[in-house]
C-alpha cells in the first residue's frame, strides 16, 4: 500500500504498509534495513483459545494482530467493540 519515512525517538525509520493475501501487514524498518517491528493481521479464528476467550469477555472482536518487536517476544493486539456500544 505505502512506505512512509518517519522519525521516532530521534531516529529515522520507514513504515511499509502491505496487504498480503487480503490481510494487512505493517513493517517498521530502521535505516540499516532491519525490521524492528512487524504487525500482522490474523483471522480471529486463529487466535489461541485462551487469548480469544479473554478478549471476548470485553466484547466483540473487531480485529486481531500479532506484533513482533526485534529481540522481544511477540504479543497479540486486539480491537474489541464493547458490549452495548
Amino acid at each position: 500500500k505505502s512506505i512512509v519515512k518517519e522519525v521516532e525517538d530521534g531516529r529515522t525509520v520507514y513504515e511499509a504498509e502491505l496487504v498480503i493475501n487480503g490481510r494487512s501487514k505493517d513493517v517498521l524498518i530502521d535505516e540499516s534495513g532491519a525490521a524492528i517491528e512487524i504487525e500482522e493481521e490474523i483471522p480471529v479464528e486463529k487466535l489461541p483459545p485462551m487469548v480469544k476467550a479473554a478478549a471476548e469477555k470485553a466484547g466483540k472482536i473487531i480485529r486481531a494482530e500479532f506484533v513482533t518487536k526485534a529481540g522481544k517476544p511477540g504479543f497479540y493486539e486486539i480491537d474489541v467493540k464493547a458490549r452495548g456500544k
